[in-house]
């Protein structure tokens, strides 16, 4: 986006000569920076080129409507952010409903005053300032987040570093108790390592600077990889870890990167709230056209008191576990939902019978759903 301009630029768009002059005629005391186009085609392009306050859009232009100007406005990533007031001669309530609905912030009547014309820019103008300013605010914060990251890894490469060394170096004469610290030291730099790209990939998702990287991923093999991977851990603890899946394999295109942390903070959510000697079982659904595979993973703990489920997706929120004290950073289930939205799905909650929770990761392939704009 551009530098904004002292004096506010205002596009109009209007292949009427005389409707050009009369609204130039009107804001001519205004102090603004007025530009014109004669088409739809035009307008828009002037739209990218000049990033104008506010665009004035008729309804009625050759080559590209009003209408559809608007539209292709609110698709751009880059626009979006443009206040547009619909103008047309039309006075009826189907118009006013298609400018609406094609994403006008306004509309006017033709023949337009010129006390409610300057009032309403002025209020498109205020909507424009607010986004600048919430813009910035967006990009102070995700350069916060950037150098918070790199100062957190800084000291965590070298403790993980000299933990390493000292593994290495003294192996022979640590005692069992020591090498236990030590690997306990680097499950934990990782544990932090994960936490810190998952705030990462928040921060940038909320900014709109998210990519994904798709690729074909065998979903029945990259969940058996995990299980086989927690099923060390479980067994620990006592516990069970069961997969379910009715095909040997199934091929969607995903973020393998992002969809595997996602998984496997499901599997590390169930895993914290299982109970001694229970199962996590974990089963897949899978719908041909369009291709789409649904994940559950099912713990017996003791569930999500009624209360906090509105709130179970949100950051940092954690629910008291009145039996246990269970640690946690309250990002690992927004970090689901994130990269289930990433790519067009869903997550959702549902409690377990007799008793446990069962998570539902829904991913459909990218070629069948696009990913959002901006991610």
């Amino acid at each position: 986006m551009s530098t904004r301009r002292h004096n506010a630029t205002i596009l109009i768009a209007d292949d009427d000569v005389s409707v050009i002059k009369t609204l130039s005629a009107l804001l001519e005391t205004s102090n603004y920076d007025l530009q014109f186009a004669s088409d739809g085609l035009q307008a828009l392009q002037l739209a990218r080129d000049l990033d104008p306050d506010v665009m004035l859009l008729d309804v009625m232009m050759p080559g590209m409507s009003g209408i559809d100007v608007c539209r292709k406005v609110r698709e751009d990533p880059e626009l979006r952010h443009i206040p547009i007031i619909v103008l047309t001669a039309f006075n009826d309530r189907s118009m006013l409903v298609r400018a609406l609905d094609s994403g006008a912030d306004d509309f006017m009547a033709k023949p337009v005053a010129g006390v409610e014309l300057r009032a309403r820019i002025r209020t498109m103008l205020r909507i424009r300032s607010q986004f600048d300013t919430l813009k910035k605010v967006m990009d102070g914060r995700e350069e916060l987040v950037h150098m918070a990251v790199h100062d957190l890894r800084t000291p965590l490469n070298l403790i993980a570093g000299a933990s390493e060394l000292l593994s290495r170096s003294a192996a022979a004469s640590l005692s069992e108790r020591q090498k236990y610290h030590i690997a306990s030291i680097m499950a934990n730099v990782q544990r932090l390592e994960d936490c810190i790209g998952q705030i990462l990939y928040l921060a940038k998702s909320e900014h709109g600077s998210l990519v994904l990287h798709p690729q074909s991923v065998d979903v029945v093999k990259l969940m058996e990889r995990i299980c086989s991977e927690f099923r060390d851990r479980a067994q620990q603890q006592n516990i069970r870890v069961e997969l379910s899946a009715p095909l040997s394999e199934f091929a969607l295109h995903l973020d393998e990167d992002l969809v595997t942390r996602s998984l496997e903070n499901l599997m590390n959510n169930a895993l914290k709230y299982s109970m001694e000697g229970e199962c996590i079982h974990v089963s897949m659904d899978f719908v041909e056209q369009p291709r789409v595979v649904t994940i559950r993973v099912t713990d017996n703990g003791p569930g999500v008191p009624p209360d906090f489920q509105e709130l179970l997706f949100e950051k940092f929120a954690r629910a008291e576990d009145s039996q246990r004290k269970v640690a946690g950073t309250g990002i690992g289930l927004a970090f689901c939902r994130m990269v289930a939205n990433a790519h067009k799905g869903s997550i959702e909650y549902q409690r377990a019978e007799p008793r446990g929770s069962t998570f539902a990761l829904r991913l459909p392939s990218v070629e069948a759903a696009t990913a959002p704009s901006g991610i």
